[in-house]
């Protein structure tokens, strides 16, 4: 899979409201860098169906199986790490102020912008260097097929894992 940039039409309503709750709800330590994120499913806050159902447009036999909201400030960063066994990974970016770093996949560096959503191979190594500015602000996740054969195969992969 390449790695596929879309942009949320009403993203600076969505971003408005987003950012502080991302920036202000209770954080936890990321497993993979020293970012702070939120509580596990951010995709089911009532603020985010209509986010939501434009990804399901987009990706009709698709439906995020995970997400959570991060907040970098600065001397964070997310060290290289992939979201294996998941079909995709997703990023959509909440709040970047100027200075911010950006996405690396696969060492190839991904230039951002609030409202993008990039979306790629879950099992492709990626990370974000450490920020020189506070406030970068994503939501991330993993998307997983609607199948229920697909579903059994996912599971019986992060099982064996």
């Amino acid at each position: 899979m390449n790695i596929l940039t879309f942009n949320y039409p009403e993203y600076k309503e969505l971003n408005n409201i987003l950012y502080p709750i991302i920036r202000d709800g209770k954080k936890y330590h990321i497993s993979e860098g020293t970012g702070k994120r939120t509580s596990f499913n951010i995709h089911k806050r009532k603020e985010l169906r209509s986010f939501v159902d434009w990804i399901k447009e987009i990706f009709p036999d698709y439906k995020i199986a995970i997400s959570w909201g991060v907040v970098y400030n600065k001397g964070e960063g997310a060290r290289k790490h992939s979201h294996e066994p998941y079909p995709m990974t997703f990023v959509y970016y909440v709040n970047l102020p100027e200075g911010s770093s950006p996405l690396i996949i696969e060492d190839k560096t991904i230039n951002v912008s609030p409202g993008q959503l990039i979306v790629f191979s879950g099992n492709k190594f990626h990370e974000v260097p450490s920020s020189i500015v506070d406030g970068r602000c994503v939501i991330a996740g993993n998307i997983q097929s609607t199948s229920f054969l697909d579903n059994i195969f996912l599971y019986l992969r992060k099982t064996l894992l």
